[in-house]
């Protein structure tokens, strides 16, 4: 019982380390992109195009967590 209580503690951590790892990455990419689009003349459609790579990557992130999760 005690082991299975400290996996799942280890497991939330590990989460919700990835979370805020991914959260900042997206706050400084979008930083970044914004200061772009509004200094050097880049266009909306670049933006555009990391939201949307971005949310990919994060969604396969997730899947592939849920999948860990459901076998375990």
């Amino acid at each position: 019982m005690k082991a299975k209580k400290t996996y799942e503690l280890s497991s939330q951590s590990i989460n919700a380390a990835q979370g805020a790892i991914m959260t900042v990455g997206l706050v400084s990419a979008l930083f970044l992109g914004v200061w772009q689009v509004s200094r050097e003349n880049k266009s909306i459609g670049n933006l555009t195009t990391l939201l949307v790579y971005w949310a990919q990557l994060q969604s396969k992130l997730q899947t592939t967590l849920l999948y860990k999760w459901i076998l375990n």
